[in-house]
């Protein structure tokens, strides 16, 4: 006969199987409504991805394409390409022609993006990741001809359009992400999802764009605004500028939090930085170089080599960049052809010292902000047909920023004014020791240039001639020059890879109807090796 004890203890056994039934298929009635929130949130978090159509080339980009494959060496130092968003601009009621709309101007259409990609590869160009990148930098060897493709902020676009692109080319992306800005704003931002997702394909790396410093604030009383990353913030409530010690702990802080933010996903520590707005190094209005060169001191200890579009000198890939720890990215826009990309490319593709006669690369020849230049060059000689009083031209300043050793030789005739310094030969382009031979009919002039200070080093009388041969023989350590095989002069330089370059000519006429001069025999040749100095060009060194 059973206890009471024992009645209690079936019937609250009962009771407990009772309920475990009862959960049991309340969950089993409530798995689909679960199963289908889950994919509501995921949802909002992993969005549709989109195929484009596959490029076909016109045939004028095909041929460009098939000219720089054949014109080009096959190993060289990597382009860096710098894009932004990769969407669909389509037309609405309130923007009927967004191609025109000034907010669209860093979005390029995943049809162009995909052109681009599709010319590329037809020049020959593979695509490369962070990793490889840096071992280049770090004195690894020079890869194949390559290219590395970025992406500024992590825009959505990258995940939605700019993905199955890669994918279907078998190239590689690099994202510099806004670490604070992942997940919000959506859809205008990447999520950690969707980035875990990109991550596990093999196709991209991400890389650091600040956590939170991607913007202007105000730099001085008057409210001007300016990137905060390379610029001391104006406190109004103090009515003081950010000190330097403020200023550097401020972005010692968000640059270790954008580095936490991308390891906490699981994702390998980034090794590259790329500058907000390109900001810092070139603005002049608002410039605050005492707080640009901080920023660049606390980045070059936490990252490997900073990107940035407007960099203070040209730094393409090369000693010169690896050795600032800063490179020069080729920026693409909505504006950007195929043909506009593929010549920024050839532009930004080193030339050695004996591949530089005049006619061999016409191109080469600009002003020197790269924009065509008013010359005619043929065989050996280079001749100006500007319109003003005075011209420089420049040959390459990006694909000879790292000629380190080279000797060369050009005439220079139609000297008719006494004591007017009417031609010259400038050797360090793009530097800030440029160094000018400036050759009147009865002188010369050697001129070192740093910065806006012209610091003249030597200046000598010449045997009266409207003709005169400049000798030039560049190290790394000095530049020397020999007019007429008889006048030597000597400018002295650093020796460091910021002071490498290539060579200009620049000339001024007082009376606008008189020719300009002209240089003739124009030869070019690498000079001795040095330590990281190989067949006149430096390379970067393992640090």
């Amino acid at each position: 006969m059973p206890t009471a004890g024992t009645s209690w203890r079936t019937r609250l056994s009962r009771v407990a199987i009772q309920l475990s039934f009862t959960v049991l298929a309340l969950g089993i009635l409530a798995a689909p409504f679960g199963i289908a929130w889950y994919r509501h949130i995921l949802g909002l978090q992993v969005t549709e991805q989109f195929s484009t159509a596959a490029a076909v080339l016109t045939p004028q980009e095909a041929a460009l394409a098939a000219a720089l494959d054949s014109e080009l060496p096959s190993q060289a130092p990597p382009v860096v390409l710098a894009y932004h968003d990769i969407r669909p601009l389509d037309a609405t009621e309130a923007d009927p022609d967004p191609t025109h709309n000034d907010k669209h101007h860093y979005v390029v259409t995943p049809e162009a993006f995909d052109a681009q990609l599709t010319a590329l590869q037809a020049a020959g160009y593979i695509s490369i990741t962070s990793d490889q990148y840096v071992a280049y930098l770090n004195g690894g060897q020079i890869p194949e001809r390559s290219v590395l493709i970025t992406f500024d902020d992590g825009t959505h676009g990258l995940w939605t359009h700019a993905d199955k692109i890669l994918e279907r080319h078998g190239m590689h992306g690099v994202a510099f992400l806004i670490t604070g800005n992942v997940g919000l704003n959506r859809p205008y931002y990447l999520s950690w999802q969707e980035i875990e997702r990109m991550a596990a394909s093999g196709r991209w790396d991400f890389q650091s764009h600040t956590r939170k410093m991607h913007a202007r604030l105000p730099v001085n009383a008057e409210g001007d605004v300016a990137s905060e990353m390379v610029h001391r913030r104006w406190l109004f409530e103090k009515n003081r500028v950010e000190s330097l010690a403020e200023f550097e702990t401020k972005i010692r802080a968000d640059l270790r939090g954008s580095i936490q933010d991308i390891l906490d996903q699981g994702l390998p520590r980034p090794v590259l930085f790329a500058f907000p707005f390109s900001e810092g190094f070139r603005d002049s209005e608002t410039a605050d170089p005492e707080a640009a060169a901080a920023a660049s001191d606390v980045i070059d200890e936490m990252f490997t080599a900073s990107m940035n579009n407007a960099p203070p000198q040209p730094l393409p890939s090369g000693a010169r960049a690896a050795a600032k720890g800063m490179v020069g990215r080729v920026e693409v826009t909505l504006d950007t052809t195929v043909a506009d990309l593929l010549a920024e490319v050839r532009a930004h593709t080193p030339v050695a010292p004996e591949q530089a006669l005049p006619a061999d690369r016409t191109d080469l020849w600009t002003k020197d902000d790269g924009y065509p230049a008013p010359v005619k060059a043929t065989g050996n000689e280079v001749r100006l047909l500007g319109t003003g009083h005075w011209q420089k031209t420049v040959y390459g300043v990006h694909a000879t920023a790292d000629w380190a050793s080279y000797h060369g030789s050009v005439t220079l005739s139609g000297l008719a004014v006494p004591g007017v310094a009417n031609a010259a030969v400038v050797s360090r382009i793009g530097t800030d020791e440029e160094v000018f031979t400036l050759v009147s009919s009865d002188s010369v002039r050697l001129t070192v240039r740093r910065g806006a200070v012209d610091e003249v080093v030597k200046q000598l009388p010449l045997k009266p001639s409207d003709r005169h041969t400049v000798a030039f023989d560049v190290s790394p350590t000095a530049t020397v020059v020999v007019i007429d095989g008889r006048i030597r002069v000597k400018a002295p330089s650093g020796g460091d890879p910021g002071s490498y370059g290539g060579i200009g000519l620049t000339s001024y006429r007082d009376d606008l109807s008189a020719p300009w001069p002209a240089f003739t025999d124009l030869s070019l040749n690498p000079g001795e090796d040095y330590p990281g100095v190989k067949s006149g060009v430096g390379v970067p060194t393992s640090k």
